[in-house]
């Protein structure tokens, strides 16, 4: 959204059709209960004195709910900041990944993940999906860019 207002326009990289994994907020705290409740019943068996050696991947656990490509997703949020007059137009464009740093990093790139080691220890994604949380989390951003609260890139 920074992005958005400091250029005065909504866009997104290419032609938007860059795939991003999603997951609510409140998805990955359960996750992470879940494996430190797996990671409990691991320690119990190591103290039984059998063998648990694993891999060095089994410890690291994907979250995602759904996916997403960044077109839509950047029309949506247009569409919110349109609304709240924060942005003289809904409407969106594609741009070189040369644009913004970090529009690149977000709308121009592809990040995809899987859940499945995490969907066999039982987890699943609960919460609404990125679409429908849109004017809440644009309300939640303006309010952090309110109280001067930047993000660390």
């Amino acid at each position: 959204m920074r992005v958005f207002l400091n250029n005065k326009e909504a866009a997104f990289v290419g032609r938007g059709t860059n795939i991003w994994s999603n997951i609510h907020v409140c998805d990955v705290a359960r996750a992470f209960l879940v494996i430190v409740e797996h990671a409990l019943k691991l320690k119990n068996i190591t103290e039984d004195g059998q063998n648990t050696q694993r891999d060095g991947f089994d410890n690291f656990y994907f979250t995602g709910a759904g996916e997403h490509a960044w077109g839509p997703v950047v029309q949506e949020i247009a569409r919110a900041m349109y609304q709240r007059g924060l942005l003289k137009t809904s409407a969106t464009k594609s741009v070189p990944i040369e644009y913004d740093r970090i529009l690149s990093y977000a709308s121009g790139s592809t990040s995809r993940v899987k859940s499945t080691r995490l969907r066999a220890l039982g987890w699943t994604p609960k919460e609404k999906n990125i679409m429908d949380t849109i004017d809440e989390d644009v309300d939640a951003s303006l309010e952090m860019m309110k109280s001067n609260i930047k993000p660390n890139f």
